[in-house]
């Protein structure tokens, strides 16, 4: 046996352990006032099945549970145990081979996931205020999130097949928004029926004409690898934070004409820029005075 103790952002106090020691994680978590258990691969070969019954002695306590067994979970005597953990609030779930209803976690906030049919009313899972996908969303839109009308944060990751951001415009409490590596996102002009104020749009590689952004009055931070040009954002009324890779035409007065910005970063000075960063600083330092 080899537990031991993590500390995390989301929850302190995570005991790690292996899928076919799970029993006697639990006891350790009991002595050492766990919140949280990360299960993992088996350490023995030939163990696929867990029996999740156990957690009932810890239901109290934990806050936090991970499961990611590289797919080697392939049956359990029962998930009810699972479903019966009143104080769980974080679930994170790779890609395993046993069925999960995710809308019997009761008091869960927190729900990040490999998405897959084994994910089951995934839409229906009304209570969470945190989405993370960390990969195989299969949907050209949204349509099947939208549902998820107490979201307050969406990062969605490697979506390959998704084209537009159709349906977000129901997530009426959208703050903040991240995609990331979703290579054939070509149109979000749905966010602009949005209140998001954190937008996150990292190496999206068709998403290089950010001017559809114009009408999102809400926005008062945005991140992008890579941009055509910034003039839209003299239009974005709350903008006070923008941070970019790349920007194409190398015009950079458009910073100097955004009366909300407070803070701006270049990732790296470039020829082509028509201001060096420490212009930029030196601007809106003496404007923030």
């Amino acid at each position: 046996m080899n537990f031991r103790i993590i500390n995390n952002n989301l929850s302190n106090q995570i005991v790690v352990c292996d899928l076919n020691e799970l029993n006697e994680a639990i006891s350790f978590f009991i002595q050492n006032n766990g919140k949280g258990l990360k299960i993992k691969s088996p350490s023995i070969p030939d163990c696929s099945s867990c029996s999740f019954e156990q957690l009932d002695k810890i239901k109290d306590n934990l806050v936090y549970l991970s499961i990611d067994t590289n797919g080697k979970l392939k049956k359990a005597s029962s998930l009810e145990p699972l479903y019966q953990l009143p104080k769980l609030e974080t679930l994170l779930l790779a890609k395993e081979s046993i069925k999960i209803d995710v809308s019997k976690f009761s008091n869960l906030k927190y729900l990040s996931i490999v998405y897959s049919p084994n994910i089951v009313n995934f839409s229906k899972a009304h209570q969470i205020n945190t989405l993370v996908i960390t990969s195989g969303f299969s949907k050209e839109d949204l349509q099947e999130i939208s549902p998820l009308n107490r979201l307050s944060t969406l990062h969605l990751y490697k979506a390959n097949k998704l084209l537009n951001l159709a349906g977000i415009e129901n997530l009426n409490k959208l703050l903040n928004l991240k995609l990331a590596y979703n290579k054939n996102l070509e149109d979000i002009s749905q966010i602009n029926n949005t209140k998001i104020e954190k937008l996150h749009l990292e190496k999206c590689k068709k998403l290089r004409d950010l001017s559809v952004l114009t009408n999102l009055n809400s926005l008062k931070e945005l991140f992008v690898t890579e941009i055509d040009s910034l003039s839209f954002i003299t239009s974005l009324k709350q903008l006070e934070k923008i941070h970019f890779w790349d920007c194409k035409d190398g015009d950079l007065n458009p910073l100097f004409n955004c009366p909300s910005l407070q803070s701006a970063f270049i990732t790296k000075d470039k020829k082509h820029y028509s201001h060096k960063q420490s212009e930029i600083n030196d601007y809106l330092q003496s404007k923030n005075i």
